[in-house]
């Protein structure tokens, strides 16, 4: 990332627009972001919102990722779930390789007390 983008964020949003699922690109006014804005396929201006949107596909999604990569940080926390780790509470998922034959084995995770 240059060292402009560093404090450039858009914070992609989940929306329906006309019945239809959209992705919401909120962002604070900059020149640069709104002509990167402006090649993105479909793109759409909702004065109800009062934001910009394009149609909620995986190409898009990757497009957006794609545009921005180096202009500006593109946080997108709330399309990818935040994944925890619990050792405790969690089930251990392992992968063993046996015999050229991949298994996965899930148990409970127990805590070993002395």
């Amino acid at each position: 990332m240059t060292a402009n983008a560093k404090h450039k964020t858009i914070t992609l949003k989940h929306f329906f627009i006309n019945n239809e699922k959209q992705i919401g690109l909120e962002f604070r006014p900059d020149k640069t972001i709104n002509v990167f804005i402006k090649t993105l396929p479909n793109i759409r201006w909702s004065t109800e919102f009062g934001i910009v949107y394009i149609k909620n596909t995986h190409e898009n999604l990757a497009t957006i990722f794609k545009v921005f990569k180096g202009i500006a940080w593109v946080n997108g926390s709330h399309f990818f779930p935040k994944t925890k780790s619990k050792l405790n509470n969690s089930l251990l998922q392992l992968m063993i390789l046996e015999k050229e034959n991949l298994f996965l084995i899930t148990e409970p995770v127990q805590r070993v007390t002395s």
